[in-house]
């Protein structure tokens, strides 16, 4: 990635093979926060690209069907 992702948007780490936002953005290192909240983690600028919005969608909805499900 030549210009360093915004904060709020979403890459895909290329070497976790995940879909994360960035939530933080040092030189070295970016922080990334799952589509479902959870841990953050840390990735090499290097590592990851733009997510597509397929990916985007795709990351949300297998979260979203991953909750629990209310009266169950």
């Amino acid at each position: 990635m030549t210009e360093p992702p915004a904060i709020g948007s979403y890459v895909a780490d290329t070497e976790r093979n995940k879909i994360g936002q960035v939530m933080a953005n040092d030189r070295d290192l970016l922080q990334l926060q799952p589509v479902d909240g959870g841990l953050e983690w840390d990735a090499k600028p290097n590592t990851v690209r733009p997510a597509t919005l397929e990916e985007v969608l795709s990351a949300k909805v297998k979260a979203a069907n991953n909750r629990p499900r209310w009266g169950q």
